[in-house]
């Protein structure tokens, strides 16, 4: 399509988001209400102030440049208490000469308008929705984390009173001799042990040893065993072979 295109007395436009690239939108190009003005709508988030007046330098000097969000392409957003989220933005440019006005009007529809350079880097759009969203809100840190540190205060207060009512339910039993189970398991504290059964104990603990722990040691120490058996069954025999040599075997 080439050549100027108006749709209702709108110019209308083809911008590329870079030369090199696919990403393109319509720009609708109508007078303002101020002298000298230009109202355009359509302009996506992604696009600043520099990039409107990129398009547009070559129609003359610019004045001024507004964006906006656009009255009708919005959104409620989900977030509590937050502004409408918005698809594009409009933006009123003001020309210091009418002549420039009349020439952005018209603009021939698709004339390589381009947003940025081909070398240019760009901020994913998430980040620009990021940083409207922080802006709309005006949250003090200070605050919140006052009120995060105080609530967590009396939640550990309440928790040691909870604990300690429970521990008094469990040492002590009721008017009729019952004591109350609890959820909470209170170990008891240990009975006084005397010197000399500790001593004792450890004593035991420090000759203490570890038997058998792996499976080739039980399997071992069982065949040991039938040998030493075995052994034991041979020397038997012998003994008993000679005590019959010596006449004193007497099975009967």
């Amino acid at each position: 399509m080439t050549g100027t295109v108006t749709v209702g007395g709108i110019t209308v436009i083809l911008v590329k988001f870079k030369k090199k690239t696919s990403v393109e939108l319509n720009w609708w190009l109508s007078k303002g209400l101020q002298p000298h003005s230009l109202r355009v709508t359509g302009i996506p988030l992604y696009a600043h102030e520099s990039c409107v007046r990129r398009v547009f330098s070559q129609c003359g000097e610019i004045r001024s440049v507004s964006l906006q969000p656009s009255s009708g392409d919005h959104k409620k957003s989900h977030l509590p208490q937050s502004h409408t989220t918005m698809g594009y933005q409009q933006a009123m440019v003001t020309f210091k000469k009418l002549s420039a006005q009349k020439k952005a009007l018209a603009m021939k529809y698709n004339d390589d308008y381009t947003l940025y350079d081909e070398d240019a880097e760009i901020k994913p759009i998430t980040e620009v929705w990021t940083k409207d969203l922080l802006s709309s809100y005006d949250i003090n840190t200070q605050k919140l984390e006052q009120a995060c540190v105080h609530y967590m205060k009396s939640y550990d207060n309440r928790k040691e009173k909870e604990e300690r009512v429970n521990r008094k339910l469990a040492d002590e039993p009721d008017e009729d001799g019952w004591i109350t189970v609890t959820r909470n398991k209170f170990s008891r504290p240990p009975k006084a042990v005397k010197a000399h059964e500790l001593k004792t104990f450890k004593k035991k603990k420090e000759t203490a040893t570890l038997l058998h722990f792996y499976k080739n040691q039980i399997n071992d120490s069982k065949m040991q065993r039938i040998k030493e058996l075995k052994a034991k069954f041979e020397e038997d025999k012998k003994r008993i072979q000679e005590m019959r040599q010596q006449r004193k075997f007497k099975p009967y």
